[in-house]
């Protein structure tokens, strides 16, 4: 069927009108602009806030457990109140009391123990040392892509490994109250094979604290690891060895709706009681006489061993 003159007009008008927006549309694709920035991340990729420390700022703390350490890291309050150990970490928002079980430590990526404790924290596992290389905090939820239960963050301290060019350090402290530490760290390649490093740490440490308890801090450990590195990756074994004691105060409870204070066993009103007058606590049982054994102080003694692989894969 033939067109009309006034139809095929309107054919091209229409043709013309689609063309010309298609035409639009191009021109408006093309004036697009992508802009980006880089900034270079240690540990991952991540949008997440994540605070670093290095080892020089870890080597001058001074520190004596992980609370010296973690207190100066933006939005986390942290306090050593179970001793040097068992150090609470606080995030704004979520429950107080204590939030290891949200904020896990690890260490080179590794949880130090991943859930089920209830009155204690990760750290009593492991002591911090020079032969840290930095810690990283990552804050926020995304964390969890990085351990167990990270709701509010997680904590990663990341050990020194070797190199071509050997290094050693030692560090000594000396102060009041009998307090003495010594910290060593020492690296570089094992002779006969290439591309093979090792790395050890540690520290030997004796305190009689401020106060006297009658329990002094006392003890070492030591860490290490060998590392194997391919083109592609590498691969780390990581050990540990501790036998370290840590003085701590027992909490005397008021008794009773009045709040009144205990009596001791010699009838007196106990005011205040330290971990060294608790050892003569004792009391008869269906078992016979319980002694107390808090006396021999609280002790942290084992070790620990781990494995860190990487390697690039291929598309097979």
């Amino acid at each position: 069927m033939n067109k009309t003159p006034i139809a095929c007009i309107l054919s091209l008008v229409f043709a013309s009108t689609a063309y010309a927006q298609e035409e639009q549309a191009e021109e408006y694709v093309e004036q697009i602009i992508v802009t980006g920035s880089s900034v270079a991340r240690t540990e991952a990729n991540t949008p997440a806030k994540t605070t670093l420390i290095d080892k020089e700022n870890i080597a001058n703390t001074g520190f004596s457990s992980q609370a010296d350490i973690l207190m100066s890291v933006p939005g986390i309050k942290v306090e050593g109140g179970g001793g040097e150990v068992a150090t609470n970490a606080f995030v704004r928002g979520l429950p107080s009391g204590g939030q290891f079980q949200f904020t896990p430590l690890n260490y080179d990526g590794m949880p130090a123990f991943q859930s089920g404790m209830t009155s204690s924290a990760q750290d009593v596992f492991y002591r911090p040392d020079i032969g840290i290389e930095r810690v990283e905090y990552v804050g926020g939820g995304v964390s969890n892509l990085f351990g167990p239960g990270s709701v509010a963050g997680i904590i990663n301290y990341i050990s020194r490994t070797g190199g071509d060019d050997p290094e050693s350090t030692v560090q000594v402290e000396v102060a009041e109250g009998g307090r003495i530490r010594t910290d060593f760290f020492n690296s570089g390649a094992l002779s006969g094979d290439e591309n093979l490093y090792y790395a050890i740490s540690g520290f030997y440490r004796y305190d009689d604290g401020p106060l006297d308890t009658g329990l002094p801090t006392k003890g070492y450990q030591l860490r290490g690891n060998i590392r194997k590195e391919f083109d592609d990756g590498h691969i780390t074994f990581h050990g540990q060895l501790i036998n370290d004691k840590v003085q701590f105060f027992l909490p005397l409870p008021l008794d009773g709706d009045n709040r009144e204070r205990l009596t001791g066993n010699d009838g007196e009103t106990v005011y205040v009681a330290q971990t060294v007058a608790a050892s003569e606590l004792r009391y008869p049982s269906a078992n016979g006489m319980y002694e107390s054994p808090i006396r021999d102080g609280v002790a942290t003694e084992g070790g620990s061993f781990g494995i860190d692989f990487e390697k690039e894969l291929s598309d097979t």
